[in-house]
């Protein structure tokens, strides 16, 4: 897999082990014992950059890039090349799942004081009228399933917390997680493309549901 990637990710290769323990509790003290297992989850493989990232393992094969991202068809030509040299190597029947995540962080010039929430997102948080107290952090995660597919949709809308600068921000996370899942059988590599190209399409429109002209403003969302 290696020797087929390394003129794009022909940096050091990086090891990610694993370590799990399972208890297993029998009726007796002498039945109850701790099995332990560790070793090698996946090997990523950097560009030179470490900007982008391909990383494999056992019945895996993921693809990220970092910011600045380089848009969608840069994207989509890693993926490409990415599952074309698994499917070289590895020869997999089909695909059991697949997932397109994208972490978008949004950084609001603080101005004089506060902002409001609802002019730069549709779904802002919202507390009760005269809460005693100012609002400091939040997260919520909520999860949809899609009526037509079998798409699991993750959302995290959170606040983040910046470094002191001479110019105080705002900076909150947009995280959209869309997991499809074939659970009957495999769905057949050659439509994985296509899969995936459907599953950015949902990831766009999401996005542009959960924000609002100001955030389109300051955040690039192609």
């Amino acid at each position: 897999f290696r020797e087929k990637i390394k003129d794009t990710y022909p940096g050091k290769a990086r090891e990610q082990t694993f370590a799990e323990a399972e208890l297993l509790l029998g009726h007796k003290q002498a039945e109850s014992s701790v099995q332990r297992r560790h070793g090698l989850g996946k090997l990523q493989f950097p560009s030179p950059d470490g900007r982008q990232l391909v990383a494999v393992g056992k019945d895996m094969l993921s693809v990220h890039m970092l910011r600045p991202y380089q848009g969608w068809e840069k994207f989509r030509e890693r993926i490409t090349q990415a599952l074309t040299a698994y499917h070289e190597i590895g020869k997999p029947v089909g695909v059991e799942r697949v997932g397109l995540r994208y972490i978008n962080k949004i950084e609001i010039k603080a101005g004089k004081g506060a902002i409001d929430l609802d002019n730069y997102f549709s779904s802002p948080i919202s507390i009760p009228e005269n809460f005693p107290a100012r609002m400091q952090r939040f997260l919520t995660r909520t999860e949809h399933q899609c009526v037509d597919v079998p798409i699991k949709i993750i959302t995290t809308f959170a606040s983040l917390e910046l470094p002191k600068s001479d110019e105080p921000k705002f900076a909150f996370l947009l995280d959209i997680d869309m997991v499809w899942q074939f659970e009957n059988e495999p769905a057949p590599l050659d439509q994985l493309i296509e899969r995936v190209e459907d599953l950015r399409i949902r990831e766009r429109n999401i996005f542009e549901l959960l924000i609002k002209d100001p955030s389109r403003e300051l955040f690039d969302g192609k």
